[in-house]
C-alpha cells in the first residue's frame, strides 16, 4: 500500500457547525451584498438572461 492512499480518510479532527462559524467569522454587510450579488448575477447569466 502507497503511503498516501489512507491520506484520504485518516482522521483530521470535527467539523464545527454552520452556527459555530457564523460566530467564528462573522459575516460583514459589505461581503453579504457582495455575495448576494454575486449570486444574482452567476444566476441570470446561466439563465440566459445577460448574454455573458
Amino acid at each position: 500500500m502507497d503511503k498516501t492512499d489512507g491520506s484520504r480518510t485518516a482522521h483530521r479532527g470535527s467539523l464545527i457547525t454552520p452556527d459555530e462559524l457564523t460566530l467564528k467569522l462573522p459575516l460583514s454587510s459589505a461581503i453579504t451584498k457582495n455575495v448576494t450579488l454575486s449570486r444574482k448575477r452567476i444566476s441570470e447569466i446561466l439563465s440566459g438572461r445577460d448574454p455573458r
